[in-house]
């Protein structure tokens, strides 16, 4: 087996925290400078229904200067479904000769399967690099369970070493 890719996962922009590979982007809706720089999405890392709803509650509280403690109940619901669903995910069998690595980014151009994320890619979203180091940000749940996974993690500028345990 090859060894893992080094993903860094960050914040839009910081670009001294990019990496030498693609960028990709894991939000739920990139603003359009985002989209113009991304060389595609990661549907898997990306928040998806009630995930969605949390952020956007979370989002709008913040957006009105509310500071969001880290043991919020929306935020603590967010995290657990958002962590828990990519664990699931990255625990499913798939053949690697001809899946790519879970997980997968797509283009609007790809195969439906998506293409193995190469090494060196950046993955980002447009939270501060404070919001993912007080823990706000999935981009730092992504992070951890990509570690988790097996993939070396680079986490706005440095190598994720700490994961936390399992629910």
């Amino acid at each position: 087996m090859p060894d893992p890719a080094t993903l860094h996962v960050t914040n839009f922009a910081s670009r001294a925290h990019h990496g030498p590979g693609p960028l990709l982007h894991i939000m739920a809706a990139p603003p359009p400078f985002v989209l113009t720089h991304a060389a595609g999405r990661v549907p898997a890392l990306i928040p998806q229904g009630r995930e969605q709803d949390y952020m956007r509650d979370l989002l709008r509280r913040r957006k009105y200067g509310e500071i969001i403690p880290t043991d919020d109940p929306a935020l603590t619901a967010y995290r657990t479904t958002y962590t828990a669903r990519l664990r699931t995910l990255s625990a499913l069998p798939r053949p690697d000769d001809w899946l790519p690595r879970w997980p997968a980014y797509v283009t609007d151009r790809c195969p439906p399967q998506g293409l193995a994320i190469p090494d060196g890619s950046t993955l980002v979203c447009t939270c501060a690099v404070a919001e993912a180091a007080a823990g706000r940000c999935h981009r730092a749940w992504a992070a951890t369970v990509l570690a988790e996974a097996g993939y070396r993690v680079i986490l706005d500028g440095q190598p994720l070493t700490h994961q936390e345990p399992r629910p």
